[in-house]
């Protein structure tokens, strides 16, 4: 499905050049500046990945540290909204229950990120 979904994307760009022009500028204002990086204007890191995938002038190495950085910030802002107690960090009792908790939390993101990754490394 993912593929049918890559070719699909490629395709809509070969015929809409304007749509292409767009996305490759949001990528670039993505690496080139943090203000574009946050939730409001880029608000779906997977659909960012997906504009990368089909990027003709990017690669997923040269957008990869501000991808992680963004990534990592959105988690620990996802993470104090959701499981608040994970802010004390100056309870130790709750090392082994914040790992837990914050691996349980993350799942899903994480595994998206690595499919995206295993695609834009094999295939894109």
């Amino acid at each position: 499905m993912l593929l049918c979904f890559h070719r699909a994307f490629l395709f809509m760009l070969d015929h809409h050049p304007n749509v292409r022009k767009e996305m490759e500028l949001k990528i670039k204002n993505f690496i080139e500046s943090e203000d574009a990086r946050h939730k409001q204007v880029t608000p779906d890191l997977g659909v960012f990945l997906a504009m990368v995938s089909v990027s003709e002038q990017f690669t997923f190495d040269q957008v990869r540290q501000s991808y992680v950085f963004e990534s990592l910030d959105r988690k620990v802002l996802y993470m104090s909204n959701t499981v608040p107690e994970l802010l004390d960090i100056e309870n130790k009792d709750l090392d082994e229950t914040r790992a837990n908790k914050t691996f349980e939390a993350t799942c899903l993101t994480n595994k998206g990120f690595r499919i995206q990754l295993f695609f834009s490394f094999f295939i894109g």
